[in-house]
């Protein structure tokens, strides 16, 4: 468990201990770990109340590099804003990974996947509206974007600014 009250303070400091095939639930705060939060473990990444992991107009947010990952109930905000580095709010660049119930505030790009096969976006919503779709993408610069692979699920998306759905 991660809280201002618990054995870990960190998100980062949690996955540190970590083993593939734990569950780490974060409680409802503001963190403002070292970005990228950068996950090479397969784990399950629980946000409970809906903690916010936020990047301070630095770079990317969260780097998912281990296969089997679920992250879930979380705030990302405040990325940087260069196309040349890609800012993301969640760069995804392995196998399987599930990202669903998220929500992203002012990042450049929403949810990057790379070279990711077989990951699922789900209830993924952008900006400061609400809708009941499985990824909603809005006042985003990029929403979704997806490079080299077909095979990623999308349930749905809906697009309110600029590019929603950028494949490359």
């Amino acid at each position: 468990i991660v809280s201002a009250d618990s054995q870990y303070t960190t998100i980062q400091d949690a996955l540190d201990v970590a083993t593939n095939g734990d569950t780490i639930e974060v409680r409802g705060g503001t963190y403002f770990d070292a970005t990228p939060l950068d996950i090479t473990k397969s784990v399950s990444l629980i946000g409970i109340g809906q903690p916010v992991i936020d990047a301070e107009g630095e770079g990317t947010a969260v780097i998912i590099s281990a296969h089997d990952v679920l992250f879930k109930g979380f705030t990302i905000r405040n990325t940087g804003q260069s196309n040349n580095h890609e800012d993301s709010g969640i760069v995804i660049q392995a196998e399987r990974v599930i990202v669903e119930d998220n929500i992203l505030e002012e990042v450049l790009f929403g949810i990057y996947f790379v070279n990711a096969h077989d990951g699922i976006a789900a209830t993924t919503l952008c900006g400061a509206m609400i809708f009941i779709f499985l990824v909603a993408v809005m006042e985003c610069a990029f929403g979704l974007v997806i490079m080299f692979d077909w095979k990623i699920i999308m349930f749905l998306l809906l697009v309110i600014f600029s590019y929603g759905l950028l494949t490359m």
